[in-house]
């Protein structure tokens, strides 16, 4: 569950329109729950790994890849390395 603090204060205000697209003008809201989760998980994950990533979609897999990278350089390792990686890439 997402904390209270993480979600922004919503406002709705009507407008009069007359959008010829939309049924008897009216305008699309649909998107509008969508574009606090993304930003609210990427910062769970800053929060958890210390890392902020900034592709979309977050995935396992690209998420591990990462931590993989971040951790390599952290020990002064490189992929290049011959010797053994502390971490194996994704």
């Amino acid at each position: 569950m997402i904390p209270r603090a993480d979600v922004p204060r919503t406002e709705v205000f009507f407008a009069d329109t007359a959008d010829e697209v939309g049924l008897y003008g009216a305008k699309s809201m649909g998107e509008s729950p969508y574009n606090s989760v993304a930003a609210a998980v990427g910062n769970a994950l800053a929060d958890a790994t210390g890392l902020r990533f900034k592709t979309l979609p977050f995935k396992a897999d690209r998420i591990w890849q990462e931590l993989a990278q971040e951790l390599n350089r952290a020990w002064g390792r490189s992929e290049m390395n011959s010797g053994r990686d502390p971490v194996p890439a994704a």
